[in-house]
């Protein structure tokens, strides 16, 4: 697939590093850490880990617990992207996305061949919070099920185990995968971004202490096969 920096413009301002100063794990939880600092030609710096070639899943119930930075500009994620063809056609999953500037908000989005965020077309919904989810743990996962209704897939997008979003495979497209890559392996992705089209405006202020993106951990449940 392409970099993601030619799909996503936030990748100018920051570069992932593998330093144990961006990403390590600490007390029992995965931690990323955004920084501020000039590091080969980029303003910031920060972490990103994956599964791509180790492990995948088609259809289930993934989870994780997470505790996202507070800070204006972060963007931190957990998603997953198909593990065959290249953006957008192997398909995104976004389990879930926070925008620092809105420190209640989260959103959920899906993104295909005909419908993604190039196009500006991609299905997509969110969750608003009674107060700010930032520096505390939370459950963010979907559940992901095959032919769950009239025959078509659907993805259900939780927060604490309540489900606040879902999507839906399209009936009149069902088995396109131009419209509905998700009936094949997706791989997780987890990482802390910060700037560009959802982070936007950067509030250096925030460096004033340790900006954390914490995982406590990632658990997937699938059904057994029954013959």
């Amino acid at each position: 697939r392409p970099p993601r920096s030619t799909l996503f413009p936030y990748t100018t301002l920051f570069r992932s590093t593998d330093r144990k100063e961006n990403l390590r794990v600490e007390d029992g939880n995965l931690v990323i850490q955004l920084r501020k600092e000039s590091y080969n030609g980029k303003q910031y710096t920060s972490g990103r880990i994956q599964t791509r070639g180790k492990k995948s899943f088609t259809y289930g119930k993934m989870e994780a617990r997470i505790s996202f930075p507070a800070g204006k500009g972060t963007w931190p994620a957990f998603w997953m992207l198909g593990q065959n063809g290249s953006w957008p056609a192997c398909g995104e999953i976004d389990i879930i996305e926070h925008i620092g500037s809105r420190p209640a908000f989260s959103s959920f989005a899906l993104h295909t061949q005909q419908n993604n965020g190039m196009n500006g077309t991609n299905w997509h919904s969110g969750y608003t919070a009674d107060k700010s989810v930032e520096n505390e743990f939370h459950v963010y996962g979907i559940e992901w099920v095959e032919e769950e209704k009239n025959g078509c897939d659907q993805i259900h997008f939780m927060v604490d185990d309540v489900v606040y979003a879902t999507a839906t495979e399209n009936l009149m497209y069902i088995n396109q995968n131009s419209y509905w890559p998700f009936n094949q392996p997706h791989y997780f992705i987890i990482n802390l971004a910060v700037g560009g089209t959802m982070g936007g405006s950067i509030d250096d202020g925030m460096f004033s202490q340790d900006v954390l993106m914490k995982v406590d951990w990632v658990r997937v449940w699938q059904r057994d096969e029954i013959e």
